[in-house]
């Protein structure tokens, strides 16, 4: 028996990072029984909590009114101790009997405020401790970090006993060897996002008939505040709103069946919750509950014509289910999904073109589901890396 613990983000309120842990370890694990999985919550969660929303909301909106010098400084400073306080002893206890470690899936190798740098420069210690052999598995990396963040992450990874190093598209695996990581001797390999196997993990949905031949347009709402403080580009929130309330409009006039959701965080709840006042009444716009867990989001798009989203996994998933989706760009994690894909002409810029370009792209789309081969190769190429990952540690056995 071979026990690996995989630090993630699993218990978000982003239930697309949900959807990465559980995509992973189940796959990792499957038809397998001398591999034993489990998931350590970055955060330190243990459960989805959809309750837990509505303070990150309110974190969110405090930091945004922050200075961003007083933010840059502040911020690393709570969350270290915070981190050292009370999480740093749960994870010791979870790797007590674990032989190996993987830190794997979504964009892990970020740095906003040194909120990742902290945590995996901790867990990765916590690693250390125990001897453990790390591999750094399906991840998306970023450039812009900070000075501070910069030397955490590489201090703590001169410490670790890296087994592999994997990324979830070029551009990362680029970053990765090229900026974050330039003396690593290790091959930086590309394993695609494990949310492209949702339809072999969650399964289809038992969807009812539909009452009418109107196609179901899934618009994913996400608060512009969130795509500023994680985006160089500006996102102005009553322009977003504007932009959003007129694309519903002007796609339920069209003869769709315009559905608005989130994939879960409570400051996307709180913007739909705005547009849904202005929508009201509004005859073939409607409003999805707000999902607890992530097959309750994967169902929901499964059963959906089209999606347009901001968010990177609301697009993943509809892929997976060969869904079409228009991506809203905001940062290259999105253009890199979409290039992959070959669906490049299915991007839109929501501060260049106008809503009835939105519908005429959605029309286009809903014409051109993804190519059937593109599909199959990027699922089976996601498959055979976290089967390389099984390999990996079958060959590791158990801790000495």
């Amino acid at each position: 028996m071979h026990r690996t613990v995989i630090f993630n983000v699993k218990y978000s309120p982003n239930l697309g990072d949900g959807v990465i842990a559980q995509c992973l370890e189940t796959e990792l694990a499957a038809a397998h029984p001398q591999i034993q999985v489990s998931s350590i919550d970055l955060a330190n969660r243990k459960k989805f909590n959809v309750g837990a929303s509505a303070r990150r909301s309110r974190r969110l909106a405090f930091l945004a009114r922050l200075p961003v010098g007083l933010r840059k400084w502040l911020v690393p400073q709570l969350l270290l101790a915070i981190v050292r306080m009370r999480y740093v002893r749960d994870w010791r206890s979870d790797v007590a009997d674990a032989d190996s470690a993987i830190f794997g899936g979504g964009a892990l190798l970020a740095d906003a405020d040194q909120n990742f740098p902290i945590k995996l420069s901790e867990a990765m210690e916590v690693c250390r401790g125990r001897g453990l052999p790390v591999a750094i598995s399906c991840v998306g990396a970023s450039e812009g970090w900070s000075e501070g963040g910069l030397h955490r992450v590489r201090s703590a990874l001169l410490r670790t006993k890296l087994a592999s190093t994997s990324f979830r598209d070029p551009v990362s695996a680029g970053i990765w060897r090229d900026y974050l990581f330039p003396t690593s001797t290790l091959p930086a390999q590309i394993a695609l996002d494990p949310g492209l196997l949702s339809e072999s993990v969650y399964g289809r949905p038992d969807v009812p008939d539909p009452v009418n031949d109107r196609q179901r347009v899934g618009i994913c709402i996400t608060d512009p505040l969130v795509l500023q403080l994680h985006s160089e580009r500006r996102h102005d929130r009553r322009f977003i709103g504007e932009w959003l309330r007129e694309s519903a409009e002007r796609l339920a006039a069209s003869g769709h069946e315009i559905v608005l959701f989130t994939n879960g965080s409570g400051e996307d709840e709180d913007f739909k919750a705005t547009l849904q006042a202005q929508l009201r009444g509004i005859a073939g716009v409607s409003f999805a509950p707000h999902f607890r867990e992530p097959k309750e989001l994967v169902h929901f798009i499964a059963g959906l014509d089209t999606v347009v989203a901001h968010r990177l996994h609301a697009c993943i998933v509809a892929y997976a289910y060969r869904i079409p989706a228009i991506g809203l760009t905001w940062d290259r994690k999105l253009d890199h999904f979409f290039r992959l894909t070959d669906r490049m002409g299915y991007l839109l810029n929501p501060n260049e073109a106008s809503p009835l370009e939105l519908v005429e792209l959605v029309g286009g789309g809903l014409a051109d589901p993804p190519d059937e081969d593109i599909h199959k190769r990027c699922v089976n190429d996601c498959r055979q890396s976290i089967a390389s990952l099984r390999s990996l540690l079958l060959e590791l056995g158990p801790a000495s």
